[in-house]
C-alpha cells in the first residue's frame, strides 16, 4: 500500500501545482487540493508508522529471545 499511497501524494502535489497556475491562492479549488494533499500525506505517514512500529516490535521480540 505504501507505493500506491506515495503515488497518490505525488499526483495530488502535481494537481495542486497545476491549480496554483490557474487559480488564485485563496480560491476554493486550491484549498480543496491542499486539504486533499494533507489527507493523503497523513494517511501515508500513518501507514509508514504502523509498519515501522511493527518492524521495531519484531526486532525487540527477536532480541529478547536471544
Amino acid at each position: 500500500m505504501i507505493p500506491i499511497s506515495a503515488k497518490r501524494v505525488a499526483l495530488e502535489a502535481v494537481d495542486l501545482v497545476i491549480a496554483l497556475e490557474k487559480y488564485p491562492i485563496n480560491s476554493e479549488q486550491v484549498e480543496r487540493r491542499v486539504w486533499s494533499l494533507t489527507g493523503q500525506a497523513g494517511f501515508l505517514s500513518r501507514l509508514c508508522h504502523v509498519i515501522w512500529k511493527y518492524e521495531a516490535l519484531k526486532k525487540a521480540a527477536a532480541k529478547g529471545k536471544d
